[in-house]
Protein backbone atom coordinates (compact mmCIF):
# COMPACT_ATOMS: atom_id res chain seq x y z
CA UNK A 1 0.00 0.00 0.00
CA UNK A 2 1.49 3.29 -0.76
CA UNK A 3 0.90 6.61 0.22
CA UNK A 4 -1.23 7.07 -3.05
CA UNK A 5 -4.19 4.84 -2.23
CA UNK A 6 -4.21 6.11 1.49
CA UNK A 7 -5.18 9.58 -0.20
CA UNK A 8 -7.46 8.44 -2.80
CA UNK A 9 -10.81 10.03 -3.15
CA UNK A 10 -11.95 6.42 -4.24
CA UNK A 11 -14.75 5.79 -6.84
CA UNK A 12 -18.09 6.55 -4.58
CA UNK A 13 -20.03 8.58 -5.98
CA UNK A 14 -20.51 12.17 -4.59
CA UNK A 15 -23.89 13.12 -3.22
CA UNK A 16 -26.08 15.99 -2.26
CA UNK A 17 -26.38 15.14 1.59
CA UNK A 18 -23.93 15.66 4.13
CA UNK A 19 -24.09 11.49 5.34
CA UNK A 20 -24.63 9.50 2.23
CA UNK A 21 -21.35 8.68 1.33
CA UNK A 22 -20.72 7.39 4.80
CA UNK A 23 -24.28 5.53 5.02
CA UNK A 24 -23.27 3.74 1.42
CA UNK A 25 -20.09 2.71 2.72
CA UNK A 26 -21.37 1.89 6.76
CA UNK A 27 -24.82 0.35 5.63
CA UNK A 28 -23.57 -3.14 6.02
CA UNK A 29 -20.91 -3.18 8.90
CA UNK A 30 -21.53 -3.60 12.47
CA UNK A 31 -21.30 -0.78 14.63
CA UNK A 32 -19.08 -1.42 17.82
CA UNK A 33 -18.19 1.54 19.13
CA UNK A 34 -17.63 5.30 18.59
CA UNK A 35 -15.68 8.30 19.95
CA UNK A 36 -16.14 11.51 20.23
CA UNK A 37 -15.10 12.01 16.41
CA UNK A 38 -15.53 9.05 14.53
CA UNK A 39 -17.39 5.30 14.35
CA UNK A 40 -15.95 2.47 14.77
CA UNK A 41 -17.35 -0.66 12.44
CA UNK A 42 -16.21 -4.21 12.77
CA UNK A 43 -14.03 -5.11 9.78
CA UNK A 44 -14.65 -7.40 6.86
CA UNK A 45 -11.46 -9.75 7.93
CA UNK A 46 -10.68 -11.26 11.26
CA UNK A 47 -8.58 -8.63 13.79
CA UNK A 48 -9.77 -5.51 11.85
CA UNK A 49 -12.04 -2.83 11.89
CA UNK A 50 -13.27 0.57 10.16
CA UNK A 51 -13.05 3.89 11.52
CA UNK A 52 -15.15 6.20 9.67
CA UNK A 53 -14.75 10.16 10.28
CA UNK A 54 -16.57 13.32 8.57
CA UNK A 55 -14.23 16.92 8.37
CA UNK A 56 -14.13 19.73 6.52
CA UNK A 57 -10.37 19.30 5.63
CA UNK A 58 -8.53 17.13 3.93
CA UNK A 59 -5.37 17.75 5.97
CA UNK A 60 -6.78 17.28 9.58
CA UNK A 61 -4.31 16.07 11.86
CA UNK A 62 -5.65 12.62 12.25
CA UNK A 63 -5.71 12.21 8.89
CA UNK A 64 -2.09 13.33 8.91
CA UNK A 65 -1.32 10.90 12.16
CA UNK A 66 -2.25 8.00 10.32
CA UNK A 67 -0.33 8.82 7.23
CA UNK A 68 2.78 8.62 9.66
CA UNK A 69 1.48 5.63 11.04
CA UNK A 70 1.48 3.94 7.56
CA UNK A 71 4.66 5.48 7.33
CA UNK A 72 5.52 3.18 10.45
CA UNK A 73 4.63 0.00 10.78
CA UNK A 74 7.78 -1.30 11.75
CA UNK A 75 6.90 0.58 15.34
CA UNK A 76 5.10 -1.02 17.90
CA UNK A 77 3.83 2.06 18.97
CA UNK A 78 1.52 2.78 16.05
CA UNK A 79 -1.37 1.00 14.48
CA UNK A 80 -1.37 -1.46 11.85
CA UNK A 81 -3.14 0.16 9.18
CA UNK A 82 -4.11 -1.93 6.02
CA UNK A 83 -6.29 0.62 3.90
CA UNK A 84 -7.64 3.91 3.88
CA UNK A 85 -9.06 6.81 1.72
CA UNK A 86 -10.63 9.95 1.79
CA UNK A 87 -14.02 10.65 -0.36
CA UNK A 88 -15.02 14.05 -1.31
CA UNK A 89 -18.60 15.30 -1.85
CA UNK A 90 -19.84 18.86 -2.51
CA UNK A 91 -22.30 19.85 -0.39
CA UNK A 92 -24.50 22.57 -1.47
CA UNK A 93 -24.81 25.54 0.88
CA UNK A 94 -26.54 27.84 -1.14
CA UNK A 95 -28.07 28.03 -4.89
CA UNK A 96 -24.95 29.04 -6.73
CA UNK A 97 -22.33 27.44 -3.72
CA UNK A 98 -21.03 24.42 -2.09
CA UNK A 99 -18.85 23.46 0.33
CA UNK A 100 -16.39 19.76 0.50
CA UNK A 101 -17.31 17.56 2.92
CA UNK A 102 -14.15 14.63 3.34
CA UNK A 103 -15.14 11.36 4.73
CA UNK A 104 -11.78 9.51 5.71
CA UNK A 105 -12.30 5.67 5.93
CA UNK A 106 -9.34 3.45 7.60
CA UNK A 107 -9.63 -0.57 7.74
CA UNK A 108 -6.65 -1.04 11.09
CA UNK A 109 -6.13 -4.02 13.52
CA UNK A 110 -8.73 -4.29 16.11
CA UNK A 111 -7.32 -3.19 19.73
CA UNK A 112 -8.03 -4.00 23.56
CA UNK A 113 -9.10 -0.07 25.02
CA UNK A 114 -6.61 0.92 27.66
CA UNK A 115 -9.54 1.29 30.20
CA UNK A 116 -10.51 -2.40 30.08
CA UNK A 117 -11.22 -3.64 33.42
CA UNK A 118 -8.69 -6.89 32.40
CA UNK A 119 -6.10 -4.74 31.84
CA UNK A 120 -6.26 -2.64 35.12
CA UNK A 121 -3.89 -4.89 36.89
CA UNK A 122 -1.03 -4.43 34.37
CA UNK A 123 -1.46 -0.69 33.40
CA UNK A 124 1.25 0.19 35.70
CA UNK A 125 3.34 -1.70 33.77
CA UNK A 126 2.30 -0.22 30.58
CA UNK A 127 2.89 3.26 31.42
CA UNK A 128 6.69 2.13 31.86
CA UNK A 129 6.83 1.50 28.47
CA UNK A 130 6.51 5.09 27.78
CA UNK A 131 8.82 6.12 31.06
CA UNK A 132 5.98 6.67 33.60
CA UNK A 133 6.60 5.73 36.39
CA UNK A 134 4.28 6.78 39.31
CA UNK A 135 1.91 8.96 37.85
CA UNK A 136 0.40 9.54 41.31
CA UNK A 137 2.89 11.50 42.40
CA UNK A 138 1.79 12.34 45.81
CA UNK A 139 -0.79 15.07 44.81
CA UNK A 140 -3.40 12.60 43.48
CA UNK A 141 -2.90 13.46 39.91
CA UNK A 142 -5.21 11.74 37.42
CA UNK A 143 -3.37 9.34 34.41
CA UNK A 144 -5.44 11.44 32.01
CA UNK A 145 -3.46 14.68 33.88
CA UNK A 146 0.02 12.99 33.80
CA UNK A 147 -0.29 12.48 30.18
CA UNK A 148 -1.74 15.35 28.82
CA UNK A 149 1.22 17.32 30.63
CA UNK A 150 3.78 15.10 29.37
CA UNK A 151 2.53 14.91 25.80
CA UNK A 152 1.54 18.92 25.22
CA UNK A 153 4.63 20.14 26.20
CA UNK A 154 7.24 19.46 23.79
CA UNK A 155 10.39 20.32 26.57
CA UNK A 156 8.78 17.06 28.72
CA UNK A 157 8.68 15.39 25.39
CA UNK A 158 12.23 15.60 24.75
CA UNK A 159 12.46 14.86 28.06
CA UNK A 160 10.70 11.59 27.92
CA UNK A 161 12.70 10.44 24.57
CA UNK A 162 16.13 11.29 26.25
CA UNK A 163 15.37 9.13 29.47
CA UNK A 164 13.49 6.65 27.41
CA UNK A 165 14.71 3.22 27.26
CA UNK A 166 12.44 2.25 24.70
CA UNK A 167 13.66 2.86 20.90
CA UNK A 168 10.41 2.87 19.53
CA UNK A 169 9.11 4.98 21.98
CA UNK A 170 11.96 7.48 21.11
CA UNK A 171 11.71 6.80 17.15
CA UNK A 172 7.66 7.24 17.83
CA UNK A 173 7.97 10.59 19.76
CA UNK A 174 10.38 11.74 16.79
CA UNK A 175 8.02 10.88 13.66
CA UNK A 176 5.15 12.71 15.87
CA UNK A 177 6.84 16.27 17.07
CA UNK A 178 6.31 17.95 13.90
CA UNK A 179 2.40 17.12 14.17
CA UNK A 180 2.29 17.65 18.26
CA UNK A 181 3.93 20.88 17.86
CA UNK A 182 1.56 21.86 14.96
CA UNK A 183 -2.00 20.22 16.42
CA UNK A 184 -3.68 20.01 19.87
CA UNK A 185 -2.37 16.92 21.58
CA UNK A 186 -4.67 14.79 22.76
CA UNK A 187 -3.31 12.10 24.14
CA UNK A 188 -5.08 10.74 27.17
CA UNK A 189 -6.25 6.84 28.30
CA UNK A 190 -9.07 7.11 25.52
CA UNK A 191 -7.13 7.39 23.29
CA UNK A 192 -4.53 4.55 23.91
CA UNK A 193 -5.08 0.72 23.06
CA UNK A 194 -3.46 -2.16 23.33
CA UNK A 195 -1.93 -4.67 21.03
CA UNK A 196 -2.42 -7.98 22.75
CA UNK A 197 1.03 -10.49 21.93
CA UNK A 198 2.46 -13.30 22.90
CA UNK A 199 5.32 -11.34 24.60
CA UNK A 200 2.49 -9.42 26.48
CA UNK A 201 0.25 -6.23 26.35
CA UNK A 202 1.73 -3.11 24.17
CA UNK A 203 0.91 0.21 24.29
CA UNK A 204 -0.29 1.99 20.91
CA UNK A 205 -1.23 5.57 20.49
CA UNK A 206 -4.17 5.31 18.04
CA UNK A 207 -5.83 9.09 18.53
CA UNK A 208 -2.61 11.20 19.77
CA UNK A 209 -4.26 14.16 18.49
CA UNK A 210 -7.47 16.31 17.95
CA UNK A 211 -9.21 17.14 14.20
CA UNK A 212 -8.82 20.38 13.43
CA UNK A 213 -12.36 20.50 12.77
CA UNK A 214 -15.19 17.30 12.61
CA UNK A 215 -18.37 16.82 11.84
CA UNK A 216 -20.47 15.64 14.57
CA UNK A 217 -21.37 11.60 13.87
Amino acid sequence: MNLNEIVDTGNIRPSKQTNSVRSSITSSLELIGHGAFANVYKGKSPGTVIKVMETNNASDPYIKFINIAHHNQHNLFFPRIYSAKIVEQQIPTTSYNSESVFVFIVQMEKLVPLTHSRLKEVTPYLMSQIGIRDHSDGAGLSLDFALDRLFSSRALRREMEKSATNNDFKQALRALDGLFNSSHVDVKTANIMVRLTSKGPQLVLTDPVAPSYFIEM
